[in-house]
């Protein structure tokens, strides 16, 4: 009777469970399995149970953003859930010589990111992919004009846009790449898309489409539960906008989604389309008028969508109505990152939770560019996240 009393003692904090369930074990190893774990996978194990959810405390988020400006250098910074206001010293990431050589001569537009590779794409139509975790250059092939019958030959590669992907069933990578052709002669234009499998193909591969799927002036991509939605303006179509749903692991166009809501592009704007929450979403920032909106689609494939106002205080107004140049992106609790340089101001990331609505603010220093900072992007490439005051790795996150 005795032993029985103690051994009852004992599990008086698993609330008496059953010896063969995890709540048994102790506290250290429950902590170890859940800091094993997507930082996303940990949260939701509070709510399998009464127990779990009073044992495992909310966890603060550490989060890692790896930024770039004009022709530097990337940068990365860190900061937490638990800091409201601070001064970030960022560190530069050192990387292979060839592609730290290669990128400081190359004029950036855009990048994508997909399970830790980021894609960077210039002008010119030149791409390359670099591995987050070993720091080393993937350089793609490049694409040229390839014709096809009736096209004349009158033809000229105007923009060219790739986007980076990650197939879930061969655990392979897929860089999506959608091209437009003009005819000078007679003011038309021709799109083509194409894809390469990263470790596989020696050569883009084209992607049989009809014809009202090629993109003219493709400008953005989001990859979204294994598929890109593709944003473009429809070819031969001076204003007309749609967004192309294309599945990664089957390589098809399946889908368009119209455009959420007709934005005024009057004044200084600045906009981005983003996974936000698991869903699409487009942040569209007017500088001019110190507003900020976000629209979210409410499923994959349908064409309702939630538009709201970001509220602003008085600091954020202030810094937002001076930016000269700003990115932005989401992390994996709702939050939007931006990345802002305003007048004489050091480089600031501004945070806002969008669940709390609450904004919080870092001044980035000891960096001086020898350039206007007139292109920047940004990505969110670590998440941490902390247990009972003690800090434990999560898994990487876009």
């Amino acid at each position: 009777m005795e032993y029985a009393s103690k051994k009852v003692k004992k599990m008086d904090w698993a609330s008496s469970t059953p010896a063969t369930s995890i709540a048994s074990l102790p506290q250290e190893i429950i902590l170890k399995i859940l800091s094993s774990l997507p930082p996303k996978s940990a949260v939701s194990f509070k709510c399998t149970s009464k127990f779990f959810h009073s044992f495992i405390p909310q966890p603060h988020f550490a989060f890692r953003i790896l930024f770039w400006v004009s022709s530097t250098n990337l940068y990365t910074v860190g900061y937490t859930t638990e800091e409201s206001h601070g001064r970030l010293q960022p560190t530069s990431l050192q990387c292979s010589a060839e592609g730290g050589g290669k990128l400081c001569r190359w004029r950036l537009v855009g990048s994508s990111f997909a399970d830790g590779k980021l894609c960077l794409f210039n002008r010119s139509g030149g791409t390359t992919i670099l591995d987050l975790s070993t720091r080393q250059y993937i350089s793609l092939p490049q694409t040229f004009v390839e014709p096809k019958p009736g096209w004349g030959d009158l033809w000229i590669k105007m923009v060219s846009s790739p986007a980076l992907g990650f197939d879930q069933v061969p655990k392979r990578y897929k860089v999506l790449k959608s091209e437009s052709y003009s005819n000078k002669t007679h003011h038309y234009y021709k799109g083509m898309l194409k894809v390469l499998t990263l470790g596989v193909d020696e050569s883009w591969r084209a992607v049989t489409t009809e014809n009202s799927f090629l993109p003219h002036k493709p400008y953005a991509s989001v990859q979204i539960d294994g598929i890109i939605y593709l944003i473009h303006f429809k070819i031969n179509c001076r204003n007309a906008q749609e967004i192309v749903v294309f599945d990664i692991e089957t390589e098809n166009l399946i889908g368009v989604i119209p455009f959420p809501y007709i934005f005024q592009h009057s004044g200084a704007y600045h906009s981005s389309w983003v996974k936000l929450n698991d869903r699409l979403a487009f942040i569209y920032v007017d500088v001019k008028r110190t507003r900020i909106f976000v629209c979210t689609l409410e499923k994959s494939m349908g064409s309702e969508w939630d538009k709201h106002e970001v509220l602003l205080t008085l600091e954020e107004a202030k810094i937002i109505s001076q930016a000269e140049s700003m990115s932005f992106t989401p992390n994996s609790t709702g939050e939007i990152v931006f990345l802002i340089r305003a007048g004489s101001m050091p480089l600031t990331i501004l945070i806002y939770a969008c669940g709390t609505q609450l904004w919080r603010k870092f001044e980035i220093i000891g960096y001086s560019p020898f350039e206007n900072l007139r292109r920047m992007i940004v990505h969110v490439i670590k998440i941490k996240y902390i247990f009972l005051n003690k800090l434990e790795d999560g898994s990487d996150s876009s």
